[in-house]
């Protein structure tokens, strides 16, 4: 096509009120907690990882959301954190990430056959506690920066985020 480097990307929102839990977080077993915490909140969801440990899990909410975020944590020299992804975010589902140079996988699903309104479905109020419940796990391995709270900070590897890809927005998720 006209824009071989681009990836595709999957606008949230919409009338299925798509939302995406963006979980990126380098340490392996802070990112393992947190996807405990994600599954266990809101259920099952397509997932996506580009540069593991961080990934991304996929919903539909039972109404219209913002975008939102937890605290910025510093964890191994890494800024850590979980967004919530909702009307008018994107995010790159198919593709080279920037990074690892590697296609983004979806390891339990083809997101081309996931229809919106087939996503596990969740609220608002859902969404308040799984933000609220990973900003707890991620004070355990590091610091909020916004505070200066300093905790257990745990040792792996670390890297650096790159640039964030271009993309088309497939029409089936406009």
């Amino acid at each position: 096509g006209s824009y071989p480097t681009n990836g595709i990307g999957v606008l949230c929102g919409g009338a299925e009120n798509v939302i995406a839990i963006d979980v990126d977080v380098l340490n392996v077993d802070a990112a393992r907690e947190l996807q405990t915490i994600v599954e266990d909140e809101l259920g099952f969801a397509p997932c996506r990882i580009g540069r593991a440990p961080k990934f991304l899990m996929l919903y539909r909410c039972t109404e219209s959301m913002t975008k939102q975020k937890t605290g910025v944590y510093d964890i191994d020299g890494d800024d850590s954190a979980v967004e919530v992804l909702a009307e008018g975010q994107q995010f790159v589902a198919s593709g080279i990430h920037p990074d690892t140079h590697k296609k983004y996988q979806w390891p339990q699903d083809n997101i081309m056959d996931v229809a919106a309104a087939d996503l596990t479905l969740t609220t608002p109020d859902a969404v308040q506690r799984v933000l609220a419940r990973c900003a707890s796990a991620m004070d355990k391995f590091g610091i909020d920066a916004r505070v200066g709270k300093y905790a257990r900070v745990e040792r792996a590897n670390s890297g650096s985020c790159g640039n964030r890809s271009r993309c088309y927005v497939h029409p089936k998720f406009r």
